[in-house]
C-alpha cells in the first residue's frame, strides 16, 4: 500500500489505497492569532459553505461514522460540515483527538511564544520545554486512536474532525515516512487528508 502525501501543496493527495477515513481540521479559531493548542476557542463556520473541495470530498467520501475531537472549534465545524452536506450523523468524540499540549505557551498570541533558536527536525519532535507535550508523543496518541478506530468499525468510511497536529499525524501513519517529515506541513483550517 502506498501512503504518501505531500504536505507543501496541502493535505488533498490520496494516492492508491482504500482509504477508510478522511481527516479535516477544523475551521479558523477565533479570534485569531493565538496557540491555542488545548485552549478551547469557539471557531469561525462562516467559510465552511463555501469549502466546495472539502464539501465534496464529504459527500462522496459517504462516511459511515463521524468522530471529533472534543474542542469547540472541532465540534462547531463537525456540526456545520454536516449541515451543509445534509448529512445525518451523530457526532462521536474521542479525547485522544485534541490538539497538542503546549504547556505554558497554551493562549499566547504568536508574536509572545520565545524564540527557542534554531533546531533540527528530531530535535522539534521532542521539544517539550513549554511543559507540555512534544509533537512525537501526539503521533503516538493519534496512531493509537487510528489503529483502535480501524480495528473496532472494520469496513466502516470514518469522517475525523481534528486539528493540524492530528493531520500532520495521519501524514505520516502507517508509512516509511518519519515523524520530522510530519513537521514540515502546515494544514490550513478545513483542509482535509485520506489514511
Amino acid at each position: 500500500m502506498t501512503y504518501s502525501l505531500d504536505l507543501t501543496k496541502g493535505m488533498k493527495t490520496i494516492l492508491d489505497r482504500n482509504f477508510s477515513m478522511i481527516l479535516v481540521r477544523h475551521a479558523p479559531s477565533t479570534p485569531a492569532g493565538f496557540l491555542y493548542g488545548r485552549t478551547d476557542p469557539a471557531a469561525d463556520v462562516s467559510q465552511v459553505a463555501v469549502a466546495h473541495e472539502l464539501l465534496g470530498a464529504i459527500k462522496s467520501f459517504n462516511c459511515d461514522l463521524l468522530i471529533c475531537s472534543p474542542a469547540l472549534r472541532c465540534r462547531m465545524t463537525a456540526h456545520k460540515l454536516f449541515e451543509v452536506t445534509g448529512q445525518a450523523l451523530s457526532l462521536n468524540m474521542d479525547e485522544r483527538l485534541w490538539e497538542q499540549n503546549f504547556g505554558a505557551w497554551e493562549g499566547l498570541a504568536y508574536s509572545d511564544i520565545p524564540d527557542i533558536g534554531e533546531r533540527s527536525l528530531q530535535e522539534l519532535a521532542n521539544y517539550k520545554d513549554h511543559g507540555g507535550e512534544c509533537f512525537r508523543e501526539v503521533c503516538e496518541r493519534a496512531w493509537s486512536c487510528f489503529e483502535q478506530l480501524e480495528a473496532s468499525h472494520p469496513k466502516k468510511r470514518l469522517c475525523i474532525v481534528a486539528h493540524a497536529g492530528i493531520l500532520r499525524a495521519a501524514s505520516v501513519f502507517k508509512t516509511t515516512r518519519s515523524v520530522t517529515e510530519a513537521l514540515t506541513g502546515n494544514p490550513a483550517p478545513l483542509d482535509f487528508v485520506y489514511i
